[in-house]
C-alpha cells in the first residue's frame, strides 16, 4: 500500500476489503497484518516447493521478484537438504556467483540455514502440495521473507499417507540410534549411517585384519575406493540401511562395526552384511547388529534376507546359524545364507 507516514484513516483498511471483494465476493475478510516496507531490495530471491507426480516434493531456489519468470535463474534439489546440498543448491544459481562481488556474502550465507528449515517443513508436511517465498530479500540487514503462499494438498489432507511417501529421498531415520553395552562393559552408539561418515568409514574398512575383510569384500583393500564408500554412505533410506557401531573415546570417534540390508527390486528379499572389527569380535555386537537388521527388514516390507558368505567364514556361519538361518551350497568357497523373516 506504501505507507510512509502514520496512517490518517480507515482508507487502505477499507481498499484492502473492496480488492477482495473484487477477486471473490464470497470471501471472509479477516483483517489485515501490517509488516514494514522492504525499500532496500539488493537481491530479491525465489524459495518454493512443489509436489511432482513423478519425483515427489522438489524444492527450487533462484531469482525472484516480479521477473522470476523471465530471468529463469534456478536451482532445483530434493529434500531432506543438509548444509552442504543446500551450498550446492544456492551455487547453483547466476544470482549467487553474482553476489559474490558485492558486500552482502555474508547474508548469502543465512541463505543455508533457512533452506535447511524450509526443506524440514516440506518433509514434515505432506499436506503441502505447492509452498512459496518470493521475494526473498537479501540486503545489508539480512535475510526477510515479503511475500509466502501455501497451497494444500486436500488427498494427502484426507486421505491415509504413509511416512514421507511424499518424498523421493527418505530423512535421517533418527529412530534407529540406540545405545548397546558389549560383553565386556564397552558402551556404543549403533545408528545409521551418514554421508558425512565417509571418512570414519574409510578408516575403519582400513584399520580390519585381511581374515576380517576379505570375507566380506571377497579382496582386500590397500586404499578403498571412493566409489565404495559413497555406496555405503550415501543411501536411499527407503530401500537400503546400514547401521554402524560407534564408539566415543576422549572427544574421538570410530566405527568399530556395520551391519548393511538392501532391498532387492520387487522389494520381497534383500541381502545384509556384517562386519565387525577385529579386536571387538566375540563380544555379542555382530550378534546385535544382526538383529538391527531383521527388524529394519520387516520394517521395509521384505518377506526374507540373505547373505552371501565365504565358507570358510566359520564367526558369520555360527551366528547366521544361531539366528535360525538356512544355508545353500553357491561353490566350494560360497554359501548363501537365508532366513523369512515374516
Amino acid at each position: 500500500m506504501d505507507l510512509y507516514k502514520s496512517i490518517p484513516s480507515s482508507k487502505p483498511f477499507n481498499e484492502l476489503a473492496e480488492r477482495l471483494k473484487k477477486f471473490d465476493e464470497g470471501a471472509e475478510f479477516q483483517g489485515v497484518i501490517l509488516q514494514p516496507m522492504i525499500l532496500k531490495k539488493n537481491y530479491e530471491l525465489l524459495l518454493g516447493s512443489k509436489k511432482d507426480p513423478q519425483f515427489g516434493a522438489v524444492i527450487a531456489f533462484g531469482a525472484g521478484g516480479t521477473s522470476a519468470e523471465l530471468t529463469q535463474d534456478l536451482s532445483v534439489g530434493l529434500p531432506p537438504l543438509n548444509q552442504v546440498l543446500a551450498r550446492r543448491l544456492i551455487e547453483g544459481t547466476r544470482i549467487y556467483k553474482i553476489a559474490q562481488e558485492s558486500p552482502f556474502r555474508s547474508s548469502f550465507q543465512l541463505l543455508e540455514e533457512i533452506l535447511v528449515k524450509f526443506s524440514q517443513i516440506v518433509i514434515d508436511f505432506p499436506e503441502i502440495r505447492e509452498m512459496e517465498i518470493n521475494p526473498l530479500i537479501v540486503n545489508e540487514n539480512g535475510v526477510v521473507a515479503v511475500d509466502a503462499r501455501i497451497v494444500i494438498d486436500p488427498n494427502a489432507v484426507l486421505g491415509e499417507t504413509k511416512p514421507y511417501e511424499h518424498l523421493v529421498i527418505s530423512p535421517y531415520p533418527k529412530k534407529y540410534i540406540t545405545r548397546f553395552t558389549l560383553k565386556n562393559g564397552v558402551e556404543v552408539t549403533l545408528r545409521p549411517i551418514k554421508p558425512e561418515d565417509e571418512n570414519l568409514l574409510r578408516k575403519f574398512y582400513c584399520s580390519p585384519s585381511e581374515e576380517t575383510i576379505r570375507p566380506r569384500f571377497f579382496q582386500v583393500f590397500r586404499e578403498v575406493p571412493r566409489e565404495t564408500l559413497i555406496r555405503h554412505c550415501h543411501l536411499d533410506y527407503n530401500r537400503e540401511m546400514a547401521i554402524i557401531a560407534e564408539r566415543e573415546r576422549e572427544s574421538e570417534r570410530r566405527i568399530i562395526g556395520i551391519s548393511m540390508l538392501t532391498a532387492d527390486p520387487g522389494r520381497k528379499s534383500g541381502e545384509f552384511a556384517v562386519v565387525v572389527g577385529d579386536q571387538w569380535q566375540g563380544l555379542g555386537l555382530g550378534s546385535r547388529l544382526t538383529d538391527c537388521i531383521i527388524e529394519i527388514g520387516r520394517e521395509m516390507g521384505l518377506e526374507r534376507i540373505y547373505a552371501f558368505i565365504s565358507s570358510d567364514n566359520s564367526r558369520m556361519i555360527n551366528l547366521c546359524t544361531k539366528k535360525g538361518f538356512k544355508f545353500e551350497k553357491i561353490n566350494g568357497e560360497l554359501v548363501k545364507a537365508g532366513l523369512n523373516i515374516i
